[in-house]
């Protein structure tokens, strides 16, 4: 039972605890090997405590289903609860688990399937329609996963291009960003995460420092941020990985068919889908991109860009904005 809730969650899913000490109970009841493969997805995907103390009610105080969706249907599609709690929300729990001898090591937390995932369902699916405004599309998919984000991540190839065709206009990550960070109601500053590819060649510092400048990110305010990262992939890397844009709030992914270009117009320019993306998959291409581009970091305790590669300081021009 418990591999089959770590392989859902791992696939595509989000879920959560309903109390912290009895997320550990659950893992001091697992066998070695099973315990370390749920550290390894409880501490990537941030399923404990992805929402702020005082932000909403925690799991086990919430008293009735459609509370509970309300609370948590836009972060979460799994939630763990005892079936005290499940018996109480009207949901059935007891099937799936009879005669599972693990399920009574793990202090009665069962899985409960609120909000199952559904690739027909059209909350996962959605066609954007050439000129439909973005704010429509902002308020659909992006500012529910805003509101609780700690660490976002987007990959979109074209960005940089983009960026510097549009650096005198409003571009899709110059109205998104401030857009989070307006959004965003927990205390803890910014986890931000951008990768992108430059078409130019052979990739040197120099193109990062051009790079992170044209992004606005020379200076991060250590009071939003808490780290930035920026990856700058050659072009052979970007046909091979980096196809699919995305964007990932902590564990929820968005795939993106046009990327950021989607917000650079009010009105969408062209017609694009934006899908529930594989956490998975999206993880795979960012250990890819680690392993096999180059680029810097920021971090608020040290406050200066350095490189990934050999942890040399980033050196800006003048001329870099």
């Amino acid at each position: 039972m418990t591999s089959k809730l770590r392989e859902r969650i791992d696939q595509r899913g989000i879920g959560l605890f309903a109390t912290r000490s009895g997320r550990e109970r659950f893992l001091s009841s697992l066998p070695d090997v099973e315990r370390a493969r749920w550290i390894e997805i409880l501490t990537t995907r941030l399923l404990v405590h992805v929402l702020e103390p005082n932000q909403a009610k925690e799991i086990h105080e919430q008293g009735a289903l459609e509370d509970l969706k309300r609370e948590y249907v836009d972060i979460a599609d799994l939630v763990v609860c005892g079936r005290e709690q499940a018996r109480a929300l009207g949901l059935d729990a007891g099937q799936e688990h009879s005669g599972a001898p693990e399920v009574a090591s793990i202090c009665d937390l069962d899985l409960v399937d609120a909000f199952g995932y559904d690739e027909t369902s059209a909350t996962h699916t959605r066609t954007v329609r050439s000129g439909e405004q973005r704010e429509t599309v902002w308020e659909e998919w992006i500012a529910p996963l805003a509101a609780r984000v700690c660490h976002l991540a987007i990959v979109d190839r074209y960005a940089f291009k983009n960026e510097m065709k549009s650096r005198s206009h409003e571009t899709g990550f110059r109205w998104l960003l401030p857009r989070v960070l307006e959004a965003r109601r927990v205390a803890s500053p910014l986890k931000l995460e951008l990768v992108i590819e430059n078409d130019k060649g052979a990739i040197s510092p120099s193109d990062l420092s051009r790079v992170i400048a044209s992004f606005g990110l020379r200076d991060p305010d250590p009071s939003i941020f808490k780290s930035v990262a920026v990856w700058l992939a050659d072009k052979e890397f970007g046909q091979q990985h980096l196809h699919d844009r995305m964007l990932r709030f902590d564990g929820r992914v968005l795939d993106c068919g046009t990327g950021l270009q989607v917000f650079s117009e009010p009105a969408v320019y062209q017609t694009t889908k934006i899908d529930l993306g594989s956490f998975k998959e999206s993880e795979e291409t960012l250990q890819l991109t680690e392993r096999h581009c180059i680029g810097a970091r920021w971090r608020s305790k040290a406050r200066l860009w350095l490189s990934t590669r050999d942890n040399d300081q980033i050196q800006f021009e003048e001329a870099d904005e």
